[in-house]
């Protein structure tokens, strides 16, 4: 498993904990991605960048 899919599935699992639902983890995790941190991802390689959507898309697909 790749560095940035076992940090994104911590963090994942720590905002389910504190909401006990995997959807609102889930809309939680994008906006700290997407807008609260949004220059690191920013500063992430393509492959990387690849990486976190991959990992947010399949998240989509079992809790969006």
């Amino acid at each position: 498993m790749h560095y940035l899919e076992e940090l994104l599935q911590y963090k994942f699992l720590q905002i389910v904990e504190k909401h006990g639902n995997g959807k609102w983890a889930l809309d939680e995790l994008q906006w700290l991605i997407y807008d609260e941190y949004r220059t690191f991802y920013d500063a992430l390689s393509d492959e990387d960048k690849y990486i976190v959507c991959m990992y947010i898309a399949n998240l989509m697909r079992l809790h969006g």
